[in-house]
């Protein structure tokens, strides 16, 4: 979720821009909300550019790194918590720890492990 503003005055604002909710009760949603018009989310749907959606599986914008192992994502809710994907592979577990797709030697990040033996 990505969270922009807050109350000005008492009178609430969207907090959160890709909810699919009515977070402010004045019947926008999201980026068709005012409050959510220059959040980094919003803008970048509207020019086509896609976006990485952080507490998904996959790499939505396609730069390589997937949800928390993205830059897009470093500042997201989701990956400051516990429960956030680590940003390094341990190159042993046959899992994809750090969320770029790749597994154990496959994975950049294990380039350099003796682990990984020659490739």
């Amino acid at each position: 979720m990505i969270a922009v503003g807050g109350t000005l005055y008492g009178i609430p604002n969207e907090m959160v821009c890709d909810d699919s909710l009515d977070n402010d009760y004045d019947g926008a949603t999201d980026c068709d909300d005012s409050d959510c018009r220059a959040n980094g989310h919003c803008v970048a749907t509207l020019y086509g550019i896609p976006f990485e959606d952080c507490d998904s599986e996959g790499d939505e914008d396609y730069d390589g790194a997937a949800d928390c192992a993205d830059a897009d994502c470093f500042n997201h809710a989701w990956c400051a918590a516990d429960y956030a994907a680590p940003l390094f592979e341990e190159c042993s577990n046959e899992v994809d720890d750090d969320g770029d797709e790749l597994i154990d030697c496959a994975a950049a990040d294990c380039l350099t492990s003796s682990l990984c033996g020659d490739r």
